[in-house]
């Protein structure tokens, strides 16, 4: 039996890191499937969705442990295999916002995106300094779905009607 398995990971990032990570998994038969790594905030961040044989499990979870001499934190989730029939089809966007930065923009947000049913598939922000203006530039790219496009309109005029330097595009995904 093959085990789904997602390795949350966070450190001090050093090069050769991800290697270190991936020879680990590869060495128990493992499979890299999917990952999202960062270098943020001065350190290594990263999820990874990886498949390997479920007897292999353990000693997959002790050599990722010892790791932790070495500053990285891997944890292991268990993650549920691929849907064996489609999933419902669902409305899907991607929202490209931009304002100025403040505390709470993110928490704003996803708190309109929930309230009107819409979930986050991959958030990705930044913050900047933006030029001819009088503070940093909040940027974030969202993927999004729902199960109905009206969904997705009132969350973006709930989302624009935040503040009025806010400004978002809604595109087909």
């Amino acid at each position: 039996m093959i085990d789904h398995v997602l390795l949350t990971l966070a450190g001090s990032d050093r090069p050769g890191l991800v290697r270190t990570v991936a020879d680990r998994v590869s060495e128990l038969g493992g499979s890299w499937h999917r990952s999202r790594l960062a270098h943020l905030g001065g350190c290594f961040a990263g999820v990874v969705e990886i498949r390997l044989p479920s007897e292999r499990r353990e000693a997959l979870s002790a050599a990722l442990d010892a790791l932790g001499e070495t500053g990285l934190s891997v944890n292991l989730h268990a993650a549920a295999p691929p849907a064996a029939e489609p999933e419902r089809a669902r409305e899907r966007a991607h929202l490209a916002v931009v304002a100025n930065d403040r505390p709470g923009i993110i928490a704003a947000i996803s708190q309109a995106l929930a309230l009107h049913g819409v979930n986050v598939e991959e958030l990705q922000s930044d913050v900047d300094d933006a030029p001819m203006a009088s503070g940093p530039l909040f940027r974030a790219e969202i993927d999004v779905s729902c199960d109905h496009r009206d969904q997705l309109e009132q969350a973006r005029a709930e989302i624009e009607s935040l503040a009025h330097d806010l400004m978002i595009d809604l595109s087909e995904a």
